[in-house]
């Protein structure tokens, strides 16, 4: 699906609008690295792995903010850099749908997502009642790797207008980094005051129970 020219105020229009397009969010991206050397001066390197890490499928949230929590990063800079990554991709993609998706591989991989993003639409009847609610749940539980490209992809699916798609992104983005990044902070914490051992055993135990609730709501809607 083309990106609509139309979406687009007169600034971002041609020949001038499309390397503004390109270059402001690309600026973004590369002031989102930059920083990560002020923030994090001593501990830089160990953090661009965990980025490098999160946009290599199959990382996902669920496995880089808890692994960077754990290794002492605060849960606010880790949610803000992972929702950061999100938003500017999120951002680049919007700008360049056509352009992007047409340097080979890439194509290739959004047309993979395509397909999965068509089989999940299926499976969702929230995406039928509300496409832009149903966008930022899919940020919030992304198949693979960064949400931003497959969010993009099954935005332009349903034909989301470019902005509304990012803005979706960016609040299923920010939700689900700073959720993930405050639990894993509490867990850290829970295991310092109690130890693991008490940590695991509790955390067992809520799981067993979640299981069970689960098993037994199916079998009295039966």
């Amino acid at each position: 699906m083309s990106t609509e020219v139309t979406e687009f105020p007169s600034v971002l229009r041609g020949r001038t609008g499309v390397v503004l397009r390109l270059a402001l969010p690309l600026a973004a991206v590369v002031g989102l690295i930059a920083s990560v050397l002020v923030v994090f001066p001593y501990r830089g390197a160990e953090f661009y792995g965990l980025v490098v890490t999160y946009m290599v499928p199959p990382a996902g949230k669920e496995t880089v903010i808890p692994a960077a929590v754990a290794a002492g990063f605060s849960p606010f800079l880790v949610a803000t850099y992972i929702a950061g990554i999100d938003m500017t991709v999120g951002w680049l993609m919007a700008w360049n749908w056509d352009f992007i998706t047409g340097i080979p591989l890439v194509g290739e991989l959004v047309e993979r997502l395509m397909e999965r993003g068509q089989a999940w639409m299926e499976e969702q009847p929230i995406v039928d009642r509300s496409a832009f609610l149903g966008l930022i749940l899919f940020v919030f539980f992304p198949m693979q790797g960064s949400g931003a490209v497959a969010g993009i992809t099954l935005g332009r699916l349903v034909g989301m207008p470019a902005q509304r798609a990012w803005l979706a992104i960016m609040l299923g983005a920010l939700t689900a980094s700073f959720a993930w990044a405050y639990a894993a902070g509490a867990i850290r914490a829970a295991v310092f005051v109690f130890g693991l051992d008490v940590v695991l055993r509790a955390s067992l135990v809520l799981i067993a129970s979640a299981v069970f609730a689960v098993l037994l709501t199916r079998r009295i809607h039966r």
